[in-house]
């Protein structure tokens, strides 16, 4: 396995990542159980994958106790676990919104903590921006997280350079997350930027949600509602066959 060194946060990280998006039984279709989920992650982590990613909203918090059940079975010392807040899911008309206020990022860190079963999260993200509050509460909510050793390093995901910017005047952000593939590189400045400014970047969507990955030589008969048809564009026309 290859690892990058992360300055701000002083840690190697696997360049390969284990995502759990996969996890969310409600939005993905197609993964063999938690059985089969837990064997997989074993084996990329006896491979030397270190990074896993998840958030409090993949399946209702599913995902994070999926990973908290990993955790039982691994050195937890050796693992960095990245997972992200703000982005919740309304049961009762089945759309997402988004809240990053302090009170939301405390309650969400300590469902997340509880749902892995851990004393600490590595990377906390605030997984898309909420225009509705100010960055420098949100950023409030994960300094003192920071603080309390409740975190250890600060992510910024799907954020463009201006809020960026704006962050960084009330804390240091040590990592950002946005996606990047050889068809989504519209986060590419951003990215540039952060990494003049000695800040890491985590992206997400490497394979574009698997089309690049040569699996798919049409497009999966998915049900409708699988969120990659919408996320992921090269699922969908005239992006599959460009």
């Amino acid at each position: 396995m290859r690892y990058k060194h992360y300055k701000n946060a002083n840690v190697d990280v696997s360049e390969f990542a284990l995502g759990t998006w996969g996890l969310d039984d409600s939005r993905w279709n197609g993964h063999g159980g938690i059985s089969e989920a837990l064997e997989a992650m074993k084996a990329l982590i006896d491979q030397g994958v270190n990074l896993i990613d998840t958030a409090a909203n993949y399946g209702n918090g599913t995902s994070e106790k999926v990973v908290g059940e990993l955790l039982k079975s691994v050195d937890r010392s050796k693992i960095l676990i990245s997972t992200k807040f703000g982005t919740q899911n309304d049961l009762f008309t089945g759309g997402v919104y988004r809240d990053a206020r302090f009170g939301t990022v405390m309650r969400e860190c300590a469902g997340s903590l509880k749902n892995m079963k851990t004393d600490y999260i590595d990377f906390y993200f605030m997984h898309w921006p909420d225009v509705s509050t100010p960055i420098a509460e949100t950023m409030c909510a994960l300094n003192f997280l920071k603080e309390q050793g409740k975190i250890r390093y600060i992510g910024l995901s799907n954020t463009e350079l201006p809020l960026l910017k704006e962050a960084l005047k009330y804390g240091q952000v040590d990592v950002i997350q946005p996606p990047f593939s050889m068809i989504d590189q519209r986060y590419k400045e951003t990215m540039e930027w952060a990494s003049e400014h000695g800040i890491d970047v985590m992206a997400y969507g490497s394979m574009g949600g698997g089309i690049l990955t040569g699996k798919y030589r049409s497009i999966p008969n998915w049900p409708a509602h699988d969120v990659r048809y919408t996320f992921y564009k090269g699922f969908s026309e005239p992006a599959f066959s460009k």
